[in-house]
């Protein structure tokens, strides 16, 4: 944690973005707001009930996703022997998800960086750059932290 802050004082990730908002899409996340904005306490606990299983993850409602989860599990955890095959399946399935995870998240500011560069210019590169090192170097120091089993799947 330490050298996490040594790097935040050090490289000042973010200091020299001249991203203008005004140039920022407002209109992206304007139907997420309507939806929200008209709805009384009682329509936001009735449309966490999903009408179909599949409808939660068709229609990519979260919370929906999120009851039929704790659902799933709830019933899980209480089959016994009938659930183990089951519980294999997931714990081998979350150690290959987890692995995925762990490439993105390693790879994540690379393609930070060239979105950074394609969608306003070189001129934020050393400031995407600084921000990149930044992150690699907070990876590092958890890395460090944890020692290096921590991040192997097989220990997740």
């Amino acid at each position: 944690m330490i050298l996490c802050l040594i790097s935040t004082h050090l490289l000042k990730p973010g200091v020299g973005f001249n991203i203008d908002p005004a140039t920022l899409d407002g209109k992206s996340v304007a139907s997420y707001a309507a939806k929200a904005h008209g709805q009384t306490t009682v329509d936001f606990l009735m449309h966490i009930i999903p009408d179909t299983l599949l409808s939660a993850f068709a229609q990519d409602e979260i919370l929906q996703i999120l009851l039929i989860a704790l659902l799933f599990g709830a019933v899980l955890a209480t089959a016994g022997d009938k659930g183990k095959p089951v519980v294999s399946f997931i714990d081998s399935l979350s150690h290959i998800l987890f692995g995925i995870v762990r490439i993105i998240t390693k790879l994540a500011p690379i393609g930070a960086m060239a979105f950074t560069i394609g969608k306003y210019n070189k001129a934020e590169y050393a400031e995407q750059r600084r921000t990149m090192l930044q992150v690699w170097a907070d990876m590092l120091d958890g890395w460090i932290a944890k020692g290096p089993a921590a991040n192997d799947v097989a220990h997740l």
